[in-house]
């Protein structure tokens, strides 16, 4: 498995729990909340593996509200049922149309891939 079969895994995953998810950080809009699959970090390399650190952005477009962060929550709830991860945080997400960071939770997902050998 590659890379990018690796985090579109993740993305297929968290579709799969009804969440509105994706890689493209180009045409991502949270409205209200989105959830974004960001770029892995290599941790760990093994004789036919290599593991992976995937952050998963849980992101309002909106202020953070009661209302706002009971959807975030709850969405990170299952997103984090979803890859089987334990923890989230809070922090903040921008990207070049937003001037301003929007409110978010980050999921670090631990992914596992086996090397691939191309003949």
């Amino acid at each position: 498995m590659t890379i990018p079969q690796a985090l579109d895994a993740v993305v297929a995953e968290l579709v799969a729990a009804g969440l509105p998810a994706t890689r493209d950080a180009g045409a991502f809009f949270p409205a209200p909340i989105g959830v974004l699959v960001g770029m892995p970090s290599l941790i760990a390399t093994g004789l036919a593996s290599r593991t992976l650190e995937v952050p998963v952005h849980i992101i309002s477009a909106d202020p953070p509200s009661p209302n706002v962060l009971a959807l975030m929550y709850a969405a990170a709830d299952d997103a984090a049922a979803a890859l089987q991860t334990n923890t989230y945080s809070a922090t903040t997400w921008s990207n070049g149309i937003n001037a301003e960071p929007l409110p978010a939770l980050n999921l670090l997902v631990t992914v596992t891939i086996e090397n691939t050998v191309e003949v």
